[in-house]
């Protein structure tokens, strides 16, 4: 039988999946992109030629939940991505960090967050201020990832 992981990130591969199939790459490229759950993801795709799958069940911290001790670099900045989603929760309210939709620009491989008060981010602009960040941190490590820790065993992440 399936573990519940394994159902949670084949769901989020699926979904990704239909929304990355649907993107009209040129107009992500020129416009503000609105997006939930999935904003990360497109932004990733964005920025590198990486797909955001190889990211989506890495380490201890890339992909649903997360413990233990980072593998590596790439896992520690999902780790950081995954305290800065705990931040949002509490700072929101529950599950904003996976229903929140916010505005960003990607242009010429460079993220921007659509920030309106830059002396007080709003809960969508700190949301998009978190993915781009932990894309930023996964493109700039992207040589350190490693096939191993893809698909890892969680019982390693205690």
């Amino acid at each position: 039988m399936a573990s519940v992981r394994t159902l949670a990130i084949a769901t989020v591969v699926c979904l990704g999946v239909v929304i990355v199939s649907s993107e009209d790459t040129e107009r992500h490229e020129r416009n503000r992109s609105r997006r939930n759950i999935f904003q990360t993801m497109m932004m990733l795709s964005c920025i590198t030629e990486k797909s955001s799958f190889d990211y989506s069940d890495y380490g201890c911290y890339c992909g649903p939940g997360g413990q233990g001790k980072p593998v590596d670099i790439l896992d520690q900045c999902c780790k950081v991505h995954d305290e800065c989603y705990g931040t949002a929760e509490k700072n929101c309210f529950p599950l904003f960090e996976y229903i929140g939709v916010y505005e960003y620009e990607c242009k010429d491989r460079k993220i921007s967050c659509a920030i309106e008060d830059k002396t007080k981010l709003s809960c969508r602009e700190f949301l998009c201020e978190c993915d781009r960040k932990v894309n930023l941190c996964l493109t700039k490590n992207e040589k350190e990832y490693n096939s191993a820790y893809f698909n890892m065993d969680q019982a390693k992440c205690k």
